[in-house]
């Protein structure tokens, strides 16, 4: 998350905290604060799977 995402997003959640932003705003807000997820692929899958073994 960038830097300005972040001061927004306290921001936002100091707006929650004090009840001007709702619940549902607030839960909207940090879903698109979420990294996007990266695909793999299978040999990736095996390969981490493979690691988490020992």
């Amino acid at each position: 998350m960038s830097r300005i995402l972040k001061n927004v997003h306290k921001s936002a959640a100091s707006l929650h905290e004090a009840g001007f932003v709702d619940d549902v705003t607030m839960r909207e807000f940090d879903a698109l604060c979420l990294p996007l997820l990266r695909d793999y692929s299978p040999e990736e899958i095996k390969r981490i799977g493979a690691s988490n073994k020992g």
